[in-house]
């Protein structure tokens, strides 16, 4: 909760996501849509997603769950297009990581965006990430393997926003996959001759 009570609304909704006409034709076409962080200020004509994780106090409803973990409630794979706003960030690496891969358990295909927000972080804040790091090794990492890296995606550009004004070099989306990555187990180990 200390997370989610100094994080600001302001960093992590889509006041911005009209600008994207690549991620708006990816979520025209996908039929079931999750967004990680706030729909506030979502485009107006565009449907609404499916589900929505929102991390501050008092967003929950019906549509909307607040973000406890980095687990999320859903049977794998439940929508085609999992959006993350500007949200992500105010995580460090290790948290961003595990949420990078349990989004796309959930999800088809993951796109991170940036710029969306009306006033992003510029960087994790320390006081937010110390805010995590108490609950920052949950006891299912030591038994399963879990990206904990950014070497351990792979980043596409998808979007570059063609909003006036906008400057075109600017990248404000990137698909985010799993990249393949050799784990050994400790059997592997004990077991090789």
């Amino acid at each position: 909760m200390a997370f989610s009570r100094r994080l600001p609304p302001s960093a992590i909704d889509c006041a911005h996501l009209g600008e994207l006409p690549g991620v708006r034709a990816e979520i025209e076409k996908a039929e079931r849509v999750l967004l990680l962080g706030s729909s506030e200020g979502w485009p107006a004509g565009l449907r609404r997603p499916s589900a929505e994780i929102n991390p501050l106090p008092g967003a929950q409803d019906r549509a909307t769950a607040q973000l406890l973990g980095t687990r999320l409630p859903f049977v794998e794979p439940a929508f085609d297009l999992v959006l993350i706003t500007d949200y992500w960030r105010a995580l460090p690496e290790r948290t961003l990581c595990r949420v990078l891969a349990e989004a796309l358990r959930c999800g088809g295909r993951l796109l991170l965006l940036s710029g969306v927000s009306t006033s992003p972080l510029p960087a994790p804040d320390p006081a937010l990430a110390r805010a995590l790091e108490r609950n920052d090794r949950p006891f299912w990492e030591f038994t399963v393997g879990l990206a904990r890296e950014f070497h351990q995606f792979r980043f596409t550009q998808t979007d570059r926003g063609a909003a006036a004004g906008a400057d075109s070099r600017v990248v404000r989306a990137l698909t985010a996959q799993v990249r393949p990555w050799t784990r050994s187990s400790l059997t592997d180990v004990f077991s090789a001759k």
